[in-house]
């Protein structure tokens, strides 16, 4: 068993720093999401750590928007096991929501080029919410998407793993959902979540055969879901160099910052977690 900072103390130091509902709320959200994955992966005997780290992970996002991930190691240094380390891998990609929604400008001339000709490709196609009730729907794209997909790395299958665990929580109503739909069939689908004035893209796909399929997800999403948040955090690249050359190209207004957590304990290795 690991030990580190209790429940309590970390529970009364997001308290400290957050006092709006929703931050409190989408903390204990992660705390949740994190001892479920903790015990659904085999690391049941220290769920209490993995739950402790996702309660703690936005601890400065409400008071210093502008510094997060900046701020928490001032924050936590009260702990001095804890090492915080930036990482560029896992910086997210912040957009301005309605940037995305709209593509205007000759900036976006790129992207409007794409969802042009997948129009033209796709004239019936039309984006639609996906609930609960559409795992039907969801699993038929999964089966074709694998079909499709060209990528060996490790890495890479286990982000499409985790990607279709999550997408199998849709029905606990706490994500949103919304794809693509040509004749009958996804062949793009987007999960995400609201957090304050930031939508969160937590899983974008689409099939590469209907070339320009992510532009108009990421476009339609924007504008059905983003119409009301300032923002839109598309996440991180990883490290995959494609990826990092497509995200750049939507041009976000920043990189929001990531750490790399560790807790250390006297009697074990060092330990990294990333929060964000």
């Amino acid at each position: 068993m690991r030990e580190s900072i209790t429940r309590a103390a970390a529970l009364a130091a997001l308290r400290k720093y957050n006092h709006e509902p929703f931050h409190i709320q989408h903390a204990l959200t992660v705390e949740g999401v994190m001892r479920w994955y903790a015990q659904q992966l085999g690391y049941g005997d220290e769920a209490d750590f993995w739950a402790t780290v996702g309660l703690l992970h936005d601890i400065d996002f409400e008071q210093w928007p502008e510094q997060h991930c900046q701020k928490a190691p001032e924050l936590l240094l009260r702990w001095p096991r804890f090492r915080l380390t930036n990482e560029r891998n896992w910086k997210d990609y912040l957009y301005r929501a309605e940037d995305m929604a709209a593509f205007a400008g000759r900036k976006y001339s790129g992207q409007r080029n794409h969802i042009n000709k997948f129009r033209k490709e796709y004239p019936n196609a039309r984006f639609v919410v996906l609930t609960g009730e559409d795992m039907s729907l969801i699993e038929d794209f999964w089966g074709d998407y694998e079909q499709e997909f060209q990528k060996t790395s490790f890495n890479a299958k286990r982000e499409l793993t985790y990607a279709k665990a999550l997408a199998r929580l849709l029905p606990e109503g706490w994500l949103l959902g919304g794809g693509l739909l040509s004749e009958g069939r996804l062949v793009a689908m987007s999960l995400a979540e609201k957090c304050g004035d930031t939508l969160i893209i937590h899983v974008e796909k689409a099939l590469y055969s209907h070339q320009g399929a992510y532009p108009t997800l990421v476009q339609a999403f924007a504008a059905h879901f983003g119409g009301d948040c300032t923002y839109i955090n598309r996440e991180d690249d990883a490290g995959d160099q494609g990826l990092r050359t497509s995200k750049l190209q939507y041009l976000p207004v920043r990189l929001a910052g990531k750490l790399r957590l560790s807790l250390i304990h006297i009697s074990e290795p060092t330990r990294r977690v990333v929060i964000s």
